[in-house]
């Protein structure tokens, strides 16, 4: 629709924001969930570097452990 020299456009369709939570947990608490299957770090997102790395060591540690454990 243009009103003068404004162009407006109709609303975009609203989908609703995704609801998240920031926390922040300990690494051993990390860890417990991981090897126990109760969360996959597709679940969330890092905020920081530091936290990557130590999401991902932790992430590699549990899988040798489920391999292990596999055996």
């Amino acid at each position: 629709m243009v009103h003068g020299n404004i162009v407006t456009h109709p609303p975009a369709e609203i989908t609703p924001k995704k609801r998240t939570v920031q926390i922040e947990i300990s690494v051993d608490s990390l860890e417990r969930l991981f090897l126990n299957g109760q969360l996959c770090a597709a679940e969330f997102s890092c905020l920081d570097v530091e936290s990557k790395q130590a999401v991902q060591k932790l992430c590699l540690n549990a899988c040798v452990h489920r391999l292990q454990k596999a055996q």
